[in-house]
This record gives C-alpha cells, sequence and structure tokens, in this order.
C-alpha cells in the first residue's frame, strides 16, 4: 500500500497527509482522473506511482518498477 492513514475522497481526488513531510493537517492530493500527485504543504508532485515510489523511498526507476510489479 503506497498511503496510509485516513483518505479522504472527493469525486476524481484522494487527500490524506504527506507521506513527505510532518504535518497535522492534510495537503496531499492524488488526482486519479491524471494519475498524479501533489502536495500543497512541501510541494511534493509527480506523474504516476513510480514517480510517488522514487520519492517516497529513494529508489531509482528500475527499482521502484520492480516494487511495484
Amino acid at each position: 500500500r503506497l498511503l496510509e492513514g485516513r483518505i479522504r475522497q472527493t469525486g476524481t481526488r484522494l487527500t490524506t497527509k504527506c507521506p513527505f513531510h510532518e504535518e497535522k493537517t492534510a495537503s496531499f492530493t492524488v488526482y486519479t482522473n491524471e494519475n498524479s500527485f501533489h502536495c500543497f504543504g512541501c510541494g511534493a508532485h509527480g506523474l504516476n506511482a513510480i514517480d510517488f515510489a522514487m520519492k517516497k523511498d529513494n529508489l531509482d526507476f528500475k527499482e521502484a518498477v520492480r516494487r511495484l510489479a
């Protein structure tokens, strides 16, 4: 599972606390219709699950793909 904690869905958006920094209120948004994510707190962003895994676990592209497969 890539995201932990309470996840709120509003239409095609999922919102939760950011996995990249500590925060008290949710600022991390996943845009399911665009397959992208953005954190309005720390500015982390990406275009897909591979980008997310690379940032979250500090992986290179090949290792991120292996973990997601």
